[in-house]
Parts: structure tokens; sequence; C-alpha cells
């Protein structure tokens, strides 16, 4: 049970923790913060932070406790880093994370739901940052942008409200997908945020987080400069 691991660490540690989940309803109180009755479950001396990704705890919490590699970035930013060419590693991660793994889009800043990713263009890397997490381990952030086609659906009733700019910049696949909604895609500009850990003696990434956020404007990133 989530909740008795948490209690089994809380129980030998003290002073301020964390708790990385999305599921709120279960673990949060009004706050967003750990429910009273779970906290009055845990030591008084125990006070746990909540994190619903664990990009915004590596953000937050973990990458201020640990040295920063300018050396290993430079590298990396040159593509002199061996098992981690910055271009093709990070498509080839966006393809796995987002179009493998069915990854759903909540905000698009399109008039399209339940959207999914089709493909992926080149990220433009803005930021980067490597710190050490084990001797064998790095962890690296990145920020910048991304064009996405993606696909999701469009309730009929909606389709004759959509902006002279909407028509024009989303292809309707089919207008019958359903008695209720019609299957459409579109090109867009997102901004990302990522964290990677990356296996030194694997050379080869072990874990992924991505963060989007729709650009304004219609989707080519040339357009946001």
């Amino acid at each position: 049970m989530v909740f008795e691991s948490l209690k089994s660490v809380a129980a030998q540690q003290t002073g301020e923790g964390w708790f990385v989940t999305a599921n709120y309803k279960d673990f949060c109180g009004a706050d967003g913060q750990l429910h009273p009755d779970l906290q009055s479950a845990l030591p008084k001396t125990a006070k746990v932070k909540i994190f619903d990704t664990i990009h915004d705890f590596n953000a937050t919490v973990l990458s201020h406790h640990l040295e920063v590699l300018e050396g290993i970035a430079a590298r990396i930013r040159s593509g002199n880093f061996d098992g981690f060419d910055l271009d093709r590693a990070l498509t080839d991660l966006f393809i796995a994370e987002l179009c493998d793994k069915y990854h759903s889009i909540e905000d698009t800043g399109t008039p399209l739901e339940d959207s999914t990713t089709v493909s992926v263009g080149v990220p433009e890397t803005e930021e980067l940052t490597v710190s050490r997490l084990e001797e064998d381990q790095l962890l690296l952030e990145l920020a910048g942008k991304i064009e996405l086609e993606i696909s999701g659906f469009i309730a009929k009733s909606d389709l004759y409200g959509l902006s002279e700019e909407e028509t024009e910049s989303i292809c309707i696949d089919d207008p019958d997908w359903n008695d209720w909604v019609a299957s459409a895609s579109t090109t867009k500009a997102f901004g990302f945020s990522m964290t990677v850990i990356f296996d030194e003696t694997k050379k080869q990434p072990e874990s992924v987080s991505i963060e989007l956020e729709p650009l304004e404007g219609r989707g080519d990133m040339r357009d946001q400069d």
C-alpha cells in the first residue's frame, strides 16, 4: 500500500519529506497538500510536501542539492558526450514518451480534445543543466521548444464556431467519427521541460519526465522567435 510505505519511511526519518503523486483525490486535502487525516497518522515530526510530477520534484528540490556539472553540459551541447547526442536522443525520447506510450496532452492550446501525439519535430533546446545523482547517474534538466503533430476530437456542435485561423490550421480527418464528434489533427508548437536520469555505465536514459505547454500562434516555431 502506498501510504503504508510513506508511513514506514516517515517513522525512520525526521524533518521535511516529499511525496510525489498525481492522485490528489485519495491523498490530498483542499489545499493540495497531504490530507489532515493522513498527516495525523504520521509522526508529529514528519513534514510532507506533495508534488504531482517527478519533474516538479526534481526541479524544486533535488537539483538544488546536487553538484552542477558544466563541463558535461558543454560536451552534450557540442555533441561530444558519448551516449547522448542531444537532437537525436531528445527526438527518440519524445517519440518513446509521447507517441509510443499514447501519452494524452491535456492542454494543447487548440480546440482539440483527448489529444495524442502523432509525430514529433526536432526539439530546440534552450536550457540544459547537468547534475550528479550517483556515481554512475546524471540528472539532465532541459527546456526548449518542439513542434508536435497532434490528433484528437472536436464536438460537432463546435465546428461551426471555429475561428478563421482555427479552421485554416486544423484538418478535419473524419467529420463523422461518431454521432457527436469529428476527428481532427493539427501541428502545434509547445514549450517543453524535461528531466532525464542518464546512466553513464549503460549509456542510456533510465527515466524521463516531460511537461508540455502550448506556445501562442499557429504552431510554426519560427513565428515564436
